[in-house]
């Protein structure tokens, strides 16, 4: 089950990490990977907040914010720049 999931995660990562490789990303598996991870990651807290009963419109509101607080710390580290 664990090499299923593993291989579903990977298959996600492609479509990101082909994007960054058609604009010459440096690295583009990396800030794919990260990408994948960070919305994985804020996804299952938030599923997780949902089940002990938080209310869904908070829960959705800091779900944008934490995604969108990852993206911008993605941004900020310039791995999907081109090579100069």
């Amino acid at each position: 089950m664990r090499a299923r999931a593993r291989q579903g995660v990977e298959e996600v990562e492609r479509a990101p990490g082909a994007a960054l490789a058609e604009a010459r990303a440096p690295v583009p598996d990396l800030p794919a990977a990260l990408a994948v991870a960070a919305c994985r990651t804020v996804f299952v807290a938030s599923v997780r907040r949902l089940m002990a009963g938080d209310p869904a419109d908070e829960v959705a509101r800091d779900h944008r914010a934490r995604l969108e607080a990852a993206f911008t710390a993605l941004e900020r580290t310039g791995l999907d720049r081109r090579h100069r």
